[in-house]
């Protein structure tokens, strides 16, 4: 947003603003009231990260109003600083990082839309909101698209035929469907493992021996421990059954490769979709919208335990490299 610099006569400056200059804002004033758009856009972070940092800077880019962030973990009142600028009608609209942040934000939506992003299950958090609140709200997936998986996977182990999941029925159904039927569509078998329990998680990915050739990991935090993580790393290389990541981190930990997101360009999709929240008119809700650009990790030594050869071409694509 551009602000404009004020200039005043010497004798305005004894009595006040010139009438023109009066006159000039008060029209501005009513152009901006009937945009219906308020001045600033709030971004709540959980957390003062690098990741959100780089959402922040592509969601500058898109978007063309002005920007104020808030840190939860600063130790200020930023629900305070929230209702101000919402019962003062500066915010306009709401962007969240993080799961903390979205937990928080969702309750104006009554109020202002919002937009969440690096939520890995969004769900429980917007399933009691009113679905005309519901419709002001748009959030970005992330989770990467089965079928770009297993499309890496074949480059990396050509021949897989069975891939085996383990998952929470209540909280990723919806990505299994997507899996099973991408699986399918590539002549492959998905071998499904349903749980309700970090314990159970474990002992299904043990089932999964001589079942599946590669595991596939979900965004599920049923499924997602320090306990499971850790029984999930030391059962690929025991068994020489490779792991497909959903995050750099896990690749690190002994995963073959995951596939992330760009950061910055999932504040420009965050931005893209707060233009289209405000000029919602006829309330109609937004579907989640999934990653657009990704990266590639791989870990080296993965591939050396796992035996297998993957082409120099594979690994001169990837963006993180794991020796």
């Amino acid at each position: 947003m551009y602000r404009s610099a004020l200039v005043r006569t010497e004798a305005d400056a004894k009595g006040g603003w010139h009438p023109g200059f009066r006159l000039f804002w008060l029209i501005m004033g009513c152009m901006f009231a009937a945009s219906g758009r308020a001045a600033e856009v709030a971004i709540v972070k959980a957390a003062d990260i690098l990741p959100y940092q780089q959402a922040v800077a592509g969601f500058k880019e898109k978007f063309n109003g002005q920007v104020t962030e808030y840190v939860l973990t600063s130790g200020e009142s930023v629900e305070r600083a929230l209702q101000d600028g919402i019962r003062q009608k500066r915010i306009g609209i709401m962007m969240s990082l993080g799961t903390d942040a979205l937990a928080l934000t969702r309750r104006y939506a009554s109020t202002v839309p919002v937009v969440y992003s690096f939520v890995l299950d969004p769900g429980p958090l917007l399933v009691s909101i009113p679905a005309a609140e519901r419709a002001r709200i748009a959030g970005l997936l992330m989770n990467i698209p089965a079928q770009v998986q297993l499309a890496t996977l074949l480059r990396i182990r050509p021949g897989t035929r069975r891939v085996g999941v383990v998952y929470d029925p209540a909280r990723s159904q919806a990505l299994v469907d997507e899996a099973r039927n991408a699986v399918r569509a590539l002549g492959m078998t998905l071998v499904e493992r349903p749980v309700k329990s970090v314990t159970e998680s474990i002992d299904a990915y043990a089932a999964l021996l001589g079942e599946a050739e590669v595991i596939l990991m979900m965004p599920d935090a049923t499924v997602i421990s320090t306990e499971s993580l850790q029984f999930l790393m030391l059962f690929s290389l025991r068994n020489n059954i490779p792991v497909i990541g959903i995050a750099d981190k896990y690749v690190k930990m002994g995963a073959l490769f995951a596939l992330s997101f760009d950061t910055r360009d999932i504040g420009r999709q965050a931005a893209e979709l707060a233009n289209r929240l405000l000029d919602n008119t006829n309330a109609a809700p937004l579907a989640p919208v999934a990653p657009r650009k990704f990266a590639m990790s791989i870990n080296l030594k993965s591939v050396a335990s796992l035996g297998l050869s993957v082409p120099q071409e594979v690994i001169d694509t990837a963006t993180t490299v794991y020796r």
